[in-house]
């Protein structure tokens, strides 16, 4: 999509490439990968869609399609159980099958999702200056390049940088094809929203969107052509199609009483197991247009949510979520510059109305976040949020529009300064960017926990790091997710004491998660002083029975309070 007559572009598209690639080799798993890499290839290589299944699958087929070609083995095991999560058993299978090599398997297929990074970013850049103007592009492709939530994501096969760049090309698509209304372009949007549906489940609600927004398209001219609506109906087919290739077909126009489901809100509020509610009405009898597990997926993704997962914010632990957890979760993760764009954006509406391709713009991001919002069976990931981000980039591309004041579009390009030299400066440890006012990645951990700060990804470096102190040795570990073998990486596999045990002498490294767990299993380290960090995520302590004896005596507090741990994190200890 970016052509020779924009070589900043590319240049910014390699930058981020670059970047991408570097934390892409760096870092462990976050915790889902572990279970991406062997659904992706269990799809290649035995056509089961089972595994992960509350994702659709494009993002790790594409991201393993070079492993498949290697014939990387999987040490595969099929699962009927819908109701269980298979994939990190499997995921678990797969490093133990093939151990320090999986690391290396895992960086090959993050490369290979790179290219979805930069897809969202070559449409990003088209949109904004098709709008704006050419300075305008780059400004918001400089802010989707340098974003810490995107360098932290889109080098991950997760399927949320995907979404991004699926759905932008989607609306970017059928924004022009309101404009055309060709059938080439027909046909072109159909397949991209075909695509994004392969992506991930957000993006069902493009279809009732889509409607509105040609519903308004057609209000605003006062004219509805047979023609268009033909259009908007083959789109849609295509689009179904495209959804039924990407599964193979696998279970396509199942009548929908024959499903067995196993959330409330498919199954009904009956005994607990696999039920329908629709068995026994007219609907049972209707032939559902898309492949079983896509079917599937929606509904053990709705089990997750209505059941509920412990959940973090602010210190606060709850058996359900927050509404506004995503809006505090940006408000926090996002750079202050970035901030501060967005706020002098939205100012420029008090002089300038909105045209009607900038509220184009922003109705998929209002309905990415209301639908993200209400789902408050548990809050855990402002990644959730990311596919909302291209299109209030592009709209921060008037701030650069040739009519605009001097004075606005010199105040954006230093704001963007602003925000794009801290997240640099926590490069390549960009999941734990926290703004200054929220107390930068030291202070991340007073907010959000998971894979907004800690999700495993730093365990290279502790490897790393405990082969550079070999006369050392820890003696124990508590890491995030202690799902993966440890001996090859030269980790040891003990657990540090826990509370009921109490101090004992040793080298103990604490993961931030670990620290601040429910249990508070492992919360009285936060009385000792850590000799050294882990790229802001993992603490290492050196017990002493001096230091034990002293604590014991010198207070009187419960181990278990969480004193403000910055104050123990000197920057000169942080370890790379």
């Amino acid at each position: 999509m970016v052509t020779r007559r924009s070589p900043v572009a590319i240049s910014l598209l390699c930058l981020h490439a670059v970047l991408l690639a570097y934390s892409a080799w760096r870092h462990a798993p976050g915790y889902d990968e572990i279970g991406h890499l062997p659904a992706g290839l269990g799809i290649w290589q035995y056509g089961d869609f089972g595994l992960y299944r509350v994702n659709p699958p494009l993002v790790r087929c594409i991201a393993t399609l070079p492993l498949a070609l290697l014939d990387v083995e999987t040490d595969y095991v099929q699962f009927a159980d819908t109701r269980s999560r298979p994939e990190f058993v499997m995921g678990a299978r797969f490093w133990e099958h093939h151990g320090l090599r999986a690391y290396t398997y895992l960086s090959i297929a993050r490369f290979t999702a790179i290219g979805f990074s930069l897809l969202a970013g070559a449409a990003i850049y088209h949109w904004s200056r098709e709008l704006y103007g050419q300075r305008a592009g780059l400004f918001s492709l400089a802010l989707w390049c340098f974003s810490p939530l995107v360098l932290a994501n889109a080098s991950m096969i997760t399927p949320d940088v995907g979404a991004c760049a699926m759905g932008t090309l989607t609306c970017f698509a059928f924004y022009r094809w309101l404009k055309e209304r060709t059938w080439d372009q027909t046909i072109l949007t159909g397949l991209l929203l075909g695509a994004a549906e392969l992506t991930k489940f957000t993006w069902v609600l493009l279809f009732p969107l889509l409607v509105l927004q040609f519903v308004g398209c057609e209000a605003v001219r006062r004219k509805t052509e047979f023609r268009s609506a033909l259009q908007l109906v083959t789109l849609f087919l295509i689009a179904v199609l495209v959804i039924n290739v990407g599964y193979g077909f696998a279970g396509s126009f199942q009548r929908l009483g024959d499903y067995q489901f196993v959330s409330e809100t498919l199954r009904g509020s009956g005994d607990e197991g696999t039920n329908n509610r629709f068995a026994e009405s007219w609907l049972g009898a209707v032939p559902v247009p898309v492949p079983a597990e896509y079917v599937l997926g929606i509904d053990r993704q709705k089990l997750d949510f209505e059941g509920g997962f412990d959940s973090y914010l602010r210190g606060q632990w709850r058996d359900h979520g927050w509404w506004y957890y995503y809006l505090y979760g940006l408000a926090v993760k996002t750079p202050s510059g970035y901030l501060a764009i967005f706020a002098l954006t939205a100012g420029t509406f008090l002089t300038t109305r909105a045209s009607k391709a900038e509220v184009f713009l922003m109705s998929p991001a209002i309905a990415i976040m209301v639908l993200v919002s209400s789902q408050t069976g548990f809050s855990h990931h402002i990644r959730y949020v990311l596919p909302a981000l291209p299109f209030v980039y592009v709209l921060a591309g008037r701030l650069l529009e040739a009519s605009r004041h001097r004075y606005v579009r010199t105040a954006a390009l230093v704001l963007l300064g602003g925000g794009i030299l801290p997240s640099l400066y926590v490069y390549p440890h960009s999941h734990a960017y926290f703004n200054l006012a929220a107390g930068g990645p030291a202070g991340g951990h007073k907010h959000l926990l998971e894979s907004n700060l800690d999700w495993g990804q730093d365990l290279l470096y502790l490897a790393e790091w405990n082969r550079r102190h070999g006369e050392i040795g820890l003696d124990g570990m508590a890491f995030r997710y202690n799902t993966l073998p440890l001996e090859d990486l030269g980790l040891p596999e003990a657990l540090p004491p826990r509370k009921d045990q109490g101090p004992q002498p040793g080298w103990w490294a604490i993961s931030v998660q670990k620290l601040h767990s429910r249990d508070g299993a492992y919360a009285y380290f936060l009385n000792y002083e850590p000799v050294a960090t882990i790229g802001y995520t993992t603490y290492i302590y050196h017990l002493t029975e001096e230091d034990i004896s002293q604590r014991r005596n010198s207070s009187s507090k419960d181990t278990r309070e969480a004193p403000n741990l910055r104050r123990h994190l000197p920057a000169s200890a942080n370890v790379d």
